[in-house]
């Protein structure tokens, strides 16, 4: 798996990923992540293994210890229990 520092391996325009759309879908399948950049808005393109990649190390981080999934078990249920607590985001950025 790429880390995050390497793994942008293409940069392209919106324009340009339009007209060779085949071109970057087939270096996305093997392999490559490309970002697409305008002004306005970036995006990046990764394969499906490569995303299940990133998401699985998240979940795998988060219950490698005992500790670590007991509590998330019992956030999950204080949750469904509605013990919330709400937080404006507003009030985060202070």
């Amino acid at each position: 798996m790429c880390t995050q520092n390497s793994m942008i391996q293409e940069i392209t325009n919106f324009r340009n990923f339009r007209e060779k759309l085949r071109y970057y879908l087939d270096q996305t399948v093997s392999g490559k992540a490309i970002a697409i950049k305008s002004k306005e808005r970036e995006v990046v393109l990764i394969s499906m293994e490569e995303y299940r990649n990133l998401t699985m190390d998240d979940t795998e981080y988060l219950l490698s210890t005992e500790a670590n999934k007991e509590h998330l078990m019992e956030s999950r249920q204080e949750a469904k229990e509605g013990k919330l607590n709400r937080i404006k985001t507003e009030v985060l950025w202070k």
